[in-house]
């Protein structure tokens, strides 16, 4: 490969070194969000549930990003730094990796794709997360590196280095691995000689291992996984609304966005298809675009079968190829600029709602119980199960104060964000009906506390 002109790299530094302030920013400012809090109490260990146990029992889940954070949260302490330095550390590494996959397939002016790449709300949004994500898009951009230096020079350590990447994407997300399906599958339009058949057959080995490797972890953790998981409550729009929002904070926003990339990737696609277009060039745009159809395809069939919607970390290994295939279909020096600063300009704005959100706060909140209970009080944790673990880990002197009669004067009720309306109506009127009346209610960090006072006689 070769060595990239200062024209090129000194841009895309300055971004990566801007973009990293602005994630420290949102780090450092942003209230830890119920995910993020249900990931860091792995470590901790509620109920005599041991780290592995505690994996098993959450939804999708993956180990490896888990044992990564650990090291963090026991020298920075439960706290925001220690849950999502991690996740910075590898955002910053996928924009490296990034801006090496834009020169790799000669995309001119990588760092506007780079910008974009950044830039999109959702994946802003995960980039400072204490979650698996950006360890899991880190990987999957690794292995794809490998995959096109694999369809240009068929090796086995190359192929061996893209079977190892992929397994890390796998234990980490396994979402993460969805794209290589579609890279796989689209290599067949150009396995034509000999070294394209063995590119082929090395590939192969090297996709389908990975999920045999995950295949022992998945048998026994499925059985494990709670069926009472917090979830965030549905806000009663239709699911496409959703989407959009998930997409760029903002359904509007999220529509033009959307079609504008969509058709930048038919475009993209096409250009494939044109023989001016170098072999090499070809191969890698259309496996990249094989890579964005498998994830789409296989995330709508199984959220459909399974009557889900979809969410950020999902969709967000489809990322990587969708921008470049973006910037790519724009490479004429008259589309270029006005294109690209309409999608740059529409990126920032979604960015901003997730950016500007700090409403969800469970800490404050817990700070706000602690605050209300006096003598002859207790808590209750409203939702059964999880709902005692949000609060305990940043008080774990609550779990001493929790009502386990009902022969307080006074009770507490702490509703978290992802209570639903009805589970706060029931606890309320349970309450109600052994003649508490509520003296005080402070919504806090989109919960609420609710302080119910014994009447007298």
């Amino acid at each position: 490969m070769t060595r990239p002109s200062p024209r090129t790299s000194a841009p895309a530094a300055l971004l990566i070194s801007a973009y990293a302030l602005l994630l420290l920013f949102a780090l450092a400012t942003i209230p830890l969000r119920i995910p993020e809090i249900l990931q860091m109490a792995a470590s901790r260990g509620f109920e005599s549930v041991s780290m592995p146990g505690w994996i098993a029992l959450t939804p999708e889940s993956a180990p490896l990003n888990y044992f990564v954070q650990l090291p963090f949260i026991l020298v920075l302490g439960y706290s925001r730094w220690g849950v999502r330095l991690d996740s910075l550390l590898f955002a910053i590494g996928s924009c490296y990796l990034f801006v090496r996959l834009a020169k790799q397939i000669r995309l001119r002016d990588p760092w506007i794709a780079l910008l974009l790449f950044m830039l999109l709300p959702f994946h802003l949004q995960l980039a400072w997360a204490g979650l698996p994500a950006e360890q899991a898009l880190f990987f999957l951009l690794a292995a794809t590196e490998c995959f096109l230096r694999l369809t240009e020079k068929p090796l086995l350590i190359t192929a061996a280095l893209y079977a190892l990447f992929l397994t890390l994407c796998i234990y980490t997300d396994r979402y993460a691995f969805l794209p290589a399906i579609g890279y796989l599958l689209f290599l067949f339009r150009f396995v034509q000689g000999a070294e394209q058949r063995r590119a082929m057959w090395l590939a192969l080995g090297a996709t389908v291992l990975p999920p045999l490797l995950f295949l022992p972890y998945y048998l026994w953790a499925k059985p494990q996984v709670s069926p009472y998981w917090p979830s965030q409550p549905s806000s009663g729009a239709p699911d496409y609304i959703e989407s959009l929002r998930l997409l760029a904070g903002n359904e509007w926003i999220g529509i033009a966005l959307s079609a504008l990339l969509v058709a930048a990737l038919i475009a993209s696609c096409w250009s494939t298809f044109r023989a001016a277009t170098p072999i090499s060039k070809r191969t890698s745009l259309f496996c990249l675009f094989g890579g964005v159809i498998s994830t789409v395809a296989v995330l709508l069939v199984t959220d459909f079968w399974f009557g889900e919607s979809l969410t950020a970390h999902q969709i967000l290994p489809a990322v990587p190829a969708t921008v470049l295939l973006t910037i790519a279909a724009i490479q004429r020096p008259i589309l270029r600029p006005l294109a690209a600063a309409v999608l740059i300009l529409l990126a920032a704005a979604g960015s901003s709602f997730p950016i500007l959100d700090r409403s969800e706060d469970v800490q404050t909140e817990t700070h706000v119980v602690e605050q209300q209970l006096g003598p002859n009080s207790c808590v209750v944790f409203v939702s059964e199960r999880f709902a005692k673990i949000l609060f305990e880990i940043f008080a774990p002197d609550l779990k001493g104060r929790e009502c386990l009669n009902f022969f307080h004067q006074r009770v507490v009720l702490a509703v978290h964000p992802y209570v639903g309306s009805d589970h706060e109506e029931n606890a309320e009127s349970f309450f109600r009906g052994l003649s508490f009346v509520e003296t005080k209610r402070i919504p806090e960090g989109r919960g609420q506390v609710v302080v119910m006072q014994q009447a007298g006689p």
